[in-house]
């Protein structure tokens, strides 16, 4: 008996950080995000020894999940009721080492799915009614709420929920920030995706970033003013298919992450300024 589950990667168009409690323990926020077929993957499975194993860039074995050294998987396993008998296995199309893609998150939303499925087959159930009269909604909140309940409440990772909701949900979407909570706001059409993923260029530095040495640094709401301000000019880029628009709502957004100490190092200054001046290319 074993369950699967992928979740997908995410590009951060705007608003990013506003899902930082820096900001949501006085306001809302909102993210827009588009997850690309990009995935990570979990597969659990049933151990009749009563022992655990976790496979991840290691492989772990130990009389209890307590002991495994794997953070997400620990956690996840423990979340879900999972304490011994049971084997885990993780891998991902891209690094979770600072690849600015929420790699990390994602193993963890697919962590969580996984476990979810294996319990119920565990007591006997059926996977497949989750799905039917509207179940899927509130299993993938959930999956959601207990994926960043792992990173952020349990591993105390300084991370927003935007991440979690997005290899959650998929597709293009703004998502809303709470202080205790995270919805989806807008989905948006497969049309509309596909016209944001044309007009977008990634490009691979040498060298990654760590997210939670950066993320840590946002003490102040003034820090993410105009991440949030540019969530509105990227929602006009899109109903009004402009690119010139587009690129200026994630040049607001790159403004917002300059006033974060590291963020933005130097090296990746001078990346941004030679991408800037190419023909063609209308905001970073």
């Amino acid at each position: 008996m074993y369950a699967h589950a992928r979740a997908p990667v995410r590009i951060g168009i705007v608003g990013g950080g506003t899902d930082l409690p820096a900001w949501t323990r006085d306001r809302v926020g909102y993210c827009l995000s588009l997850a690309v077929a990009t995935y990570a993957h979990a597969v659990a499975m049933d151990r009749p020894d009563k022992r655990v194993v976790a496979s991840y860039r290691r492989l772990d074995e130990a009389p209890s999940a307590t002991e495994i050294a794997n953070g997400l998987i620990r956690e996840s396993a423990l979340v879900h009721g999972f304490v011994d008998g049971f084997e885990v296995h993780t891998l991902s199309q891209v690094t979770s080492l600072g690849s600015g893609l929420g790699v990390s998150s994602s193993i963890a939303v697919a962590l969580a799915a996984t476990f979810s499925r294996l319990d119920v087959m565990r007591k006997g159930g059926n996977v497949e009614p989750r799905w039917q009269d509207g179940g899927e909604v509130a299993w993938r909140a959930a999956v959601a709420k207990h994926a960043w309940e792992v990173e952020i409440d349990r591993l105390l990772r300084p991370i927003g929920r935007q991440d979690h909701m997005a290899a959650t949900y998929g597709g293009l979407r703004l998502y809303r920030f709470e202080q205790d909570g995270a919805s989806v706001e807008r989905s948006f059409s497969e049309e509309d995706a596909a016209w944001v993923a044309r007009h977008l260029l990634l490009v691979r530095l040498r060298e990654g970033h760590d997210s939670y040495v950066i993320l840590s640094r946002v003490k102040s709401s003034n820090q993410l003013q105009a991440a949030y301000d540019a969530v509105a000019v990227g929602m006009d880029a899109i109903q009004a298919r402009d690119p010139r628009i587009l690129g200026q709502a994630l040049s607001i957004g790159l403004s917002s992450k300059m006033l974060i100490p590291g963020a933005v190092p130097a090296s990746v200054r001078e990346v941004i300024g030679e991408i800037s001046r190419c023909q063609g290319v209308y905001g970073c």
